[in-house]
């Protein structure tokens, strides 16, 4: 649990896809509480740990009062796809909860 105001750090994992790191690949990976206010951050502003694993800063004032979910939209190379590349698209809950 996290008070509003705190500043939270978040690992976003996400293992190989088809033997394709993260870092191989742009994302975006939006936090959010409810739909009408998130926090929307590219590959480049994440601080990248190794090749499946990224940080997130996050300030819990800009999102609200509830349990943060993630919602990670990941452009994976993929020769089958007529533009190159494949989107993958999930929503996780973070079980970060902020209180007041």
């Amino acid at each position: 649990m996290s008070v509003i105001g705190t500043e939270l750090k978040v690992n976003i994992n996400v293992e190989p896809i088809d033997g394709i790191h993260l870092s191989q690949c742009d994302f975006t990976c939006t936090f959010f509480i409810n739909p009408n206010k998130s926090i929307i951050l590219n590959k480049d502003n994440l601080i990248q740990l190794d090749d499946d694993n990224y940080l997130a800063l996050l300030n819990s004032e800009d999102l609200g009062i509830g349990t943060v979910k993630m919602t990670i939209r990941i452009l994976v190379p993929d020769d089958n796809f007529k533009d190159g590349t494949r989107t993958e698209i999930e929503t996780v809950c973070t079980d970060i909860n902020i209180t007041r």
